[in-house]
């Protein structure tokens, strides 16, 4: 219903407010009180209509072959400002990053239930920053993507997790970092801390940390 008030109102006014236009044909209606105005006809002039391009400029997937170009369930898609295409498959429950040919880049996020996994993403936003927002759905939780190679950690998932403190207790307790923290130093301390916060979102850099472990 709000949808229909919205389009009577829009139509309305663009009725009443240009006299160049009153040729165009109009329909109007009573619906349940609420006045329904539909035009049959575009609003543009002359030479100001736009068409879509009988071919494809880009065409991304495949029924059989490479799994990083098989898509089941494709529930949003956002382009950033360098042409890169992010894309949320539901059926794979994965957000995936392709350049501007389609050419596979990474892996933002697979299927999980920890920080930067998905259950059912269904909304993508690309900042002005190129950050990306991925809203779960399932899980009821947004994750955000920075441009640099780290992951952004909302306040819910590191409370959640127990990354720093114990929920039960409330101290740093039982915690994961300190049930890991080994550290000799403060200055080593802190840096395992920020690990925790900040976890690396590139699979070789993590695959690099862990070769080094």
């Amino acid at each position: 219903m709000r949808l229909l008030i919205l389009v009577a109102i829009t139509f309305t006014i663009a009725g009443c407010g240009s006299e160049s236009h009153s040729s165009v044909p109009l329909t109007v209606a009573d619906s349940a009180g609420i006045t329904i105005v539909s035009s049959h006809e575009g609003r543009w002039r002359d030479g100001d209509a736009w068409s879509v391009p009988a071919e494809p400029r880009l065409t991304l997937g495949v029924l059989d072959g490479d799994e990083k170009y098989q898509f089941s369930n494709i529930t949003a898609a956002a382009r950033q400002a360098d042409g890169d295409l992010v894309i949320a498959d539901a059926g794979s429950r994965t957000v995936r990053l392709y350049d501007s040919d389609g050419a596979f880049k990474r892996l933002l996020g697979g299927a999980g239930s920890g920080p930067g996994e998905f259950q059912l993403p269904i909304q993508i936003l690309v900042l002005e920053s190129d950050s990306i927002l991925v809203w779960d759905d399932a899980a009821f939780r947004l994750t955000r993507f920075d441009s640099s190679e780290y992951m952004h950690l909302d306040y819910s998932s590191v409370r959640n997790l127990e990354l720093t403190r114990c929920i039960a207790s409330g101290t740093e307790e039982l915690s994961l970092f300190a049930m890991i923290d080994h550290t000799q130093t403060p200055p080593g301390a802190r840096r395992l801390r920020n690990s925790l916060l900040r976890p690396f979102k590139i699979k070789t850099t993590i695959e690099r940390r862990l070769t080094g472990v």
